[in-house]
């Protein structure tokens, strides 16, 4: 959704965009009235959610963020946009937040200013640290196998060394 709102010239130039109606910042020329439709962007029914909603989240917003920090809006429009991107992202981590996923956690931060909140660096940490570095254990037994010999003194270089 944050594609064609992210910050191009052709559509913050354009004036028929730029006029904000009576009723708090829904814009005239915009029908499907992408501003609301930013700050519900995460589905909160339990059966409909899926994670890789929060992925293409969380991503275009760390790219409009990165954008807005970088650049002043020139705009209405711009502003306006800044704002609802920023309840929308507060939004969803309101719901993601529990998860501590340190790439959603990083974000985050990055964007509201809050790199150095110690509440979301040790969610940041905690996730890091408790990751598991795979999340499969392959079984391997290869005993079945008739081209394979198994020599009980052999290591792993190829060396034998008496037991």
């Amino acid at each position: 959704m944050l594609g064609p709102l992210t910050r191009h010239t052709s559509f913050a130039m354009n004036p028929s965009l730029q006029n904000l109606s009576s009723d708090g910042g829904v814009y005239e020329g915009l029908p499907t009235h992408y501003g609301l439709n930013l700050v519900n962007q995460k589905i909160t029914f339990p059966r409909d959610d899926n994670y890789s909603d929060d992925e293409l989240a969380f991503l275009p917003y760390f790219t409009y963020f990165f954008t807005a920090k970088n650049q002043k809006p020139t705009s209405v429009l711009e502003e306006q946009m800044l704002d609802y991107v920023t309840l929308s992202l507060q939004r969803a981590w309101q719901i993601v937040k529990k998860e501590k996923s340190s790439l959603w956690t990083a974000i985050y931060a990055y964007a509201m200013d809050l790199v150095n909140d110690p509440d979301l660096i040790e969610a940041l940490v905690w996730n890091l640290r408790t990751w598991p570095l795979e999340l499969v254990e392959w079984n391997t037994t290869n005993s079945h196998r008739l081209d394979i010999t198994f020599n009980p003194e052999q290591d792993r270089w190829i060396a034998t060394t008496p037991r």
